[in-house]
């Protein structure tokens, strides 16, 4: 048993699945098509994990509740059971509703994509179900099943960040379309107060008579201009100003106007990068798969980091800045997603220097270079904890006015300009 889990924990599952360096004596194709592989195993999870999103949000929550009065009741998508005692973890969230109160915005997600009622929900958990059950199907047939040559995993890799941004272009302007026909006919009635099982199917709300009606300059304007899609001729809203005064985000015309043009500057960069990406990657030895997987990384930790802060200051959702909780968590979840994905980006990157390029000279003063950042590093933590400790310790003897804050001792600059 200790030899099977050792086998298991140690040797095949954990460690040689992500060393790269092990895997040197396999065939190239094979190496390519274990990472071609796990890619749409790791996309069969993400699918999974949406679909267990919709499931509980069609079945155990109360956004049919939350949809008619989001300013009074709470979103809930966890019902504890009465087994022996769990259901006192549930509380009334609004509208006699019992559940427990969720901070992951995922309701206020469904009101800006045009889903009004759980009907909705079921669609979308049946859409992910089945993207999930295809993604295992394919990884499972490339990985033990398929025979294609090396020059189709060739294809795939060799996807540069030209192609990428051609990609996102078409998919922002995709999304820009969603927007425009399925979100923005049930939002702008809903926002008019009417009740949501009272409004039509949003595939009810395509054809072009409904759209003027409740988009009134749709068939007087051009398309790219977004400002018809507002409830007056100004670009800021019927009041001047940025935010939606009935659901307190940015209006989701503009967000439109966001993914349209942000599509439109996705792909002319793919088309004028082209050259350049190739450069790039051959000054930088992108060929190696740590130095890729460490941009990829970073890249996105910077977007999740990009995101935890735009998210507070700038409300997209609707009635996502009126939930300070829900506010909050997002910060620090993209917040603490980010930190850890540059952790593992910096690793990678450290991994690349060290073992698959040889020509920097930061080897030859690594001792020196850990060593300082090693003091730093124990000199900022020590001082850092030590100041915690000593609020924690006199605040739990009593004496507030003794501990650093702003309404006791303040920290001030020694020297002023």
């Amino acid at each position: 048993m200790q030899d099977t889990l050792i086998k298991l924990y140690q040797k095949d599952l954990h460690s040689d699945a992500h060393d790269f360096h092990i895997q040197q004596s396999l065939s190239s194709m094979k190496i390519r098509r274990k990472v071609f592989s796990s890619n749409l195993a790791h996309l069969s999870l993400v699918f999974f994990w949406i679909t267990g999103m919709h499931f509980h949000g069609a079945y155990f929550s109360n956004y049919d509740i939350w949809s008619r009065d989001p300013k009074h009741s709470l979103p809930s998508a966890q019902l504890i059971w009465q087994i022996i005692g769990q259901h006192l973890l549930n509380s009334d969230i609004g509208n006699s509703f019992q559940g427990i109160h969720i901070t992951s915005g995922i309701f206020q997600l469904w009101r800006s994509e045009g889903i009004i009622t759980q009907i909705h929900l079921k669609y979308g958990c049946s859409a992910s179900l089945l993207g999930t059950i295809l993604s295992l199907y394919a990884s499972y047939f490339h990985m033990h099943i398929s025979s294609l040559t090396l020059s189709f995993y060739k294809k795939f890799k060799c996807l540069s960040y030209h192609h990428l941004s051609l990609f996102f272009g078409l998919s922002s302007i995709s999304w820009c379309g969603h927007l425009i026909h399925i979100s923005l006919p049930p939002n702008r009635l809903l926002d008019s107060g009417i009740d949501a099982t009272l409004i039509p199917c949003p595939q009810d709300l395509l054809f072009k008579d409904y759209q003027e009606i409740i988009l009134p300059t749709l068939s007087t304007r051009p398309l790219v201009n977004i400002s018809c899609y507002l409830q007056s001729t100004s670009f800021l809203g019927s009041t001047g100003q940025l935010l939606n005064s009935s659901t307190y985000n940015v209006f989701l015309a503009q967000v439109t106007a966001h993914h349209f043009y942000l599509g439109i500057v996705f792909i002319t960069s793919s088309i004028t990068a082209l050259r350049v990406t190739l450069r790039i990657a051959n000054v930088l030895h992108l060929n190696y798969w740590d130095a890729q997987l460490s941009l990829n990384l970073a890249i996105a930790a910077s977007l999740s980091i990009a995101f935890a802060h735009h998210i507070y200051a700038i409300p997209i959702y609707p009635y996502c800045a009126s939930d300070y909780p829900t506010v909050l968590c997002l910060f620090y979840h993209h917040m603490w997603v980010g930190g850890f994905l540059i952790i593992g980006a910096a690793a990678h990157a450290s991994i690349f220097i060290i073992a698959d390029n040889n020509s920097f000279s930061i080897l030859n003063h690594r001792d020196v270079i850990l060593g300082h950042l090693l003091w730093v590093s124990i000199a900022l933590g020590l001082h850092s904890f030590s100041l915690y400790i000593h609020n924690d310790t006199l605040q739990a003897f009593g004496r507030r006015e003794d501990i650093f804050d702003d309404n006791s001792i303040q920290f001030k600059p020694l020297l002023r300009c």
